[in-house]
């Protein structure tokens, strides 16, 4: 069924549903998914991993930051707390 679908789409379509089926991919492969937004640096400093913008990063990169830059992350709501997501092979 697929070959023929591919047959019939146009070579942009065909592309846009790959690269959608890799997205879902990579998000099926994350070990962390996002969770509750940070709104304070003692609650962000707290953390051991956070997503920024929608990338998981160890607080040591957080904290090798200006702290200009860490704040005007924070007023825009970029940080958000990693939830670890639990192993499928249990």
């Amino acid at each position: 069924m697929e070959s023929i679908v591919q047959g019939i789409l146009p070579k942009s379509a065909q592309n846009a549903r790959k690269l959608q089926k890799h997205r879902e991919y990579l998000l099926s492969q994350r070990k962390f998914a996002e969770g509750d937004q940070i709104t304070s640096i003692e609650e962000l400093l707290k953390q051991e991993w956070v997503m920024w913008y929608h990338s998981t990063k160890h607080i040591e990169v957080i904290k090798n930051m200006q702290l200009n830059l860490v704040l005007k992350f924070l007023k825009n709501g970029a940080f958000k707390k990693a939830i670890r997501k639990e192993s499928e092979e249990k």
